[in-house]
């Protein structure tokens, strides 16, 4: 784990409800304008505090552990090294990129605003730049990629883009789409059609393209229930399954993770049905699969998105492809040629010492010739 982060095994919580404090009560961090909540150290608890009182200490405490894991995540930081290469043999971007894939209706952009709000609650949605004329709906349906950072006013080290829906009636399009997406990459205010023809807006060219890191791949759980429930709507089932499997839809042979939207509008027991069957429709396990309700602000909630987040960069870092060999080798030959050099002045010293020792036991010797 990289940056001396705190690992996301360590997150844990029942499901209650909790309350944060408002912005008033957030004392700004440092220049880099992370946020920081003061809270109050557990020796300042009463002596015999109440359970509950305990509880959202404890509840509180974890979810400032986890933002901060995010907020301090530089790409590259999670890299597993192996086979002796180091962070600096892999192709490490400036920002990790993760594009957010699935049918139309699924959720995508109110997931996406859910997660900025989190990080950026005091900012969103107020930013003219995804508020404006240049919105990236029209008729309450994503038409462009629109690029959103994670989180927005500390750094760039996360981006997020909402993509057009998945089609039921455009299945090749759909594969099209999303291997110009993967092969591609992503750039800010793409057209869903952008891949099969010449954009000439001089302010669209002038934009960075991204490449891909990491997908979520997003579902929405009241039409896998309709599904479940009537054996209706099968378009949809097939349009999840064979999307989410495409080849191109693969980072070094790991899937994305999926979420799971609008379950609140779902029974406990329906979303647990809904849960089951995404899992095994697409073959993954559940520590794969996220519930994120984005209309609900409990601590669930944002526990989910901070921990889909970190999975997401974890899985993102460990799926970086290592530089050309030609520039690893090249590495590895000047570190070779550092170490020689070092050697060879290491062989001049012990010669030198040698010299040294051999002269000294002549004088020795010669003296006592002498006397």
């Amino acid at each position: 784990m990289g940056g001396g982060h705190r690992p996301p095994e360590e997150l844990a919580g029942d499901s209650s409800d909790v309350s944060f404090a408002s912005s008033d009560d957030l004392s700004s961090g440092d220049e880099s304008g992370i946020v920081e909540l003061e809270l109050a150290p557990i020796s300042s608890i009463p002596s015999k505090p109440c359970e509950a009182c305990f509880s959202a200490y404890a509840r509180a405490r974890t979810l400032l552990d986890a933002k901060d894991f995010i907020l301090r995540y530089k790409p590259g930081d999670l890299i597993e090294e192996m086979n002796g290469s180091k962070a600096e043999d892999y192709e490490i971007p400036d920002t990790t990129t993760i594009v957010l894939i699935g049918p139309e209706g699924s959720g995508k952009t109110t997931l996406i605003k859910r997660i900025s709000k989190l990080f950026d609650s005091d900012l969103f949605p107020s930013d003219p730049d995804q508020e404006s004329y240049n919105s990236s709906e029209i008729g309450g349906f994503t038409v462009f990629l629109k690029e959103y950072k994670i989180p927005k006013r500390v750094s760039s080290s996360i981006c997020i883009y909402d993509t057009p829906g998945l089609l039921t009636y455009e299945k090749e399009d759909n594969f099209k789409m999303v291997e110009h997406w993967m092969n591609k990459g992503v750039q800010n205010r793409d057209l869903r059609c952008d891949y099969a023809m010449i954009n000439n807006n001089k302010e669209k060219k002038s934009q960075l393209k991204r490449k891909v890191n990491y997908a979520i791949f997003v579902v929405d759980a009241i039409s896998v229930m309709e599904y479940m429930e009537n054996n209706d709507d099968k378009q949809y089932i097939d349009l999840i399954s064979e999307t989410f499997k495409y080849p191109v839809l693969s980072f070094k042979g790991k899937k994305p993770a999926v979420v799971i939207t609008h379950g609140e509008k779902l029974s406990s027991l329906e979303l647990n049905s809904v849960h089951d069957f995404i899992r095994e429709l697409l073959c993954i396990s559940s520590t794969q699969i996220f519930d994120i309700s984005a209309g609900l602000d409990d601590y669930d909630t944002e526990l989910n998105i901070l921990r889909l987040m970190h999975y997401c960069i974890d899985k993102a870092d460990k799926c970086l492809q290592l530089k050309p060999k030609s520039v690893t080798q090249g590495g590895i030959l000047q570190r070779s040629v550092r170490m020689i050099e070092k050697l060879v002045i290491y062989d001049k010293i012990m010669d030198a010492i040698i010299v040294f020792l051999c002269i000294i036991v002549l004088l020795i010797r010669f003296w006592g010739y002498i006397w």
